[in-house]
């Protein structure tokens, strides 16, 4: 496929406690056979090695010893070292962790693997084969008004979106942050870190404790935004401010291929 045609999957859909998971697959073009077959012992032993090692993935990291985990709760562990913020638990990159350890064990026999679990994307594609897909504004609703395609030489290997209105919480007001990185556990930690640097201090904004809303939260004991009425053009701008401050670090440092997100009205992408 050299051609930057996009291949031919074979697909399925898995819904399973916390994986609602589409999983796609090709080898040479063609629909890789047996998939669903290949993929669901992984899922299975992925899910019992996080529940093996969940005590351990809702504590604040520097509270774990990453000695004892699995090698899977090793990686989400490792994903949130490298993002400065204290109170940021393993479990912000626990949806890209598993989508990056199927994906990875699928590309053993698949030349080109998109991995999408609730939105955190795990991508193996190789040379010029593309993939379109479609990125979310706000997490509200299912619409998908802004369309990027990517190619398999551009080094992202894992999307992942974090916001108001996701499967988990955030401290922030942005409707949608979507990051693309080199692994989707990376992208899974950075999309919850810069959600959570649009937190603003505003009477627009009511925060309230996670764990009112979820006793089980791992960040139960912290503020999370609960509500946002009508936005000033500064509180967006300031909002957006801190993020680009962030994503321009995280840049830097190799870590962040590119990040889109949206504040209100307000759209931004970096690079652009």
């Amino acid at each position: 496929m050299k051609d930057g045609r996009t291949p031919e999957y074979s697909e399925f859909y898995i819904d399973r406690g916390p994986v609602s998971m589409v999983v796609k697959a090709s080898n040479t073009g063609q629909p890789l056979l047996g998939l669903e077959g290949m993929a669901m012992p992984i899922i299975d032993e992925t899910l019992k090695a996080i529940s093996k090692d969940l005590p351990s993935l809702k504590r604040k990291k520097h509270q774990i010893n990453d000695v004892t985990l699995s090698p899977v709760g090793k990686k989400m562990y490792e994903s949130v070292t490298l993002i400065p913020d204290s109170e940021l638990t393993p479990m912000a990159a626990v949806a890209g962790t598993v989508s990056d350890t199927l994906a990875d064990a699928l590309s053993m026999s698949a030349d080109s693997v998109i991995v999408n679990n609730g939105g955190d994307i795990a991508l193996r594609i190789k040379g010029e084969d593309t993939v379109t897909l479609g990125i979310k504004t706000s997490l509200d609703n299912d619409h998908l008004p802004i369309t990027v395609t990517i190619n398999g030489s551009e080094g992202i290997g894992g999307i992942a979106t974090s916001g108001l209105g996701g499967r988990s919480f955030t401290k922030g007001i942005a409707s949608a942050v979507t990051v693309f990185a080199s692994n989707c556990r990376s992208a899974d930690a950075m999309a919850t870190y810069l959600a959570n640097t649009t937190h603003i201090d505003s009477d627009q904004v009511l925060y309230i404790k996670a764990g009112t809303l979820d006793p089980d939260s791992d960040i139960a004991d912290q503020m999370v935004t609960y509500m946002v009425n009508e936005l000033s053009e500064t509180d967006m701008h300031r909002a957006l401010d801190q993020l680009h401050e962030t994503a321009v670090s995280l840049h830097e440092r190799g870590l962040l291929i590119r990040v889109m997100a949206t504040v209100g009205h307000l759209n931004y992408c970096y690079p652009s």
